[in-house]
């Protein structure tokens, strides 16, 4: 279980199996699964673009909202923005 949750990068037993106290509710099954599921740029973006300039390089990306709302996700554009 430590090894999930600190993100190890070689984890012995893969595999964990959980059961929610509320088996009922669909919806917060998928938010407790967005909570503990990898979910990487690919999985929530329509596209992906890189942009090159004579100065500069650039990764313009436009987000699949309705997808991060299907997902339960509990992100937002300011949380997935590298600064």
């Amino acid at each position: 279980m430590t090894e999930i949750l600190n993100c190890g990068k070689k984890i012995s037993t893969p595999i964990i199996t959980a059961y929610l106290e509320n088996d009922t509710d669909e919806d917060f099954a998928r938010r407790v699964k967005g909570r503990i599921e990898k979910t990487v740029l690919p999985d929530v973006c329509q596209y992906m673009e890189e942009v090159y300039t004579a100065d500069n390089a650039f990764l313009v990306v436009k987000l699949d909202l309705d997808r991060i709302k299907l997902l339960r996700l509990e992100v937002d554009i300011d949380s997935i923005i590298c600064k």
